[in-house]
């Protein structure tokens, strides 16, 4: 590399990319905020089923108001 352009770096400005293309942005999920009806329903679904079947997340969804993409249930197990 003798003084040129190191062509596999991708500088931006503003946005763009060193080939002038508009970079896509990342979409984030929003929070989602819980209200104690909703938290005590989960938790109760939660000691049911660990893994809830589609059936039951539709269930749980119509029952507290949730989409059902939010509908998910992480354990802590460290």
């Amino acid at each position: 590399m003798c003084g040129g352009v190191d062509s596999s770096k991708d500088f931006t400005i503003d946005g763009l990319n060193s080939y002038g293309k508009k970079k896509k942005k990342k979409r984030r999920h929003s929070r989602t905020i819980f209200t104690s009806y909703q938290l005590d329903e989960l938790e109760k679904a939660f000691k049911e089923a660990h893994y809830p079947d589609v059936y039951a997340r539709e269930m749980l969804s119509l029952k507290t108001d949730l989409p059902e993409d939010r509908i998910q249930f992480i354990t802590n197990d460290n």
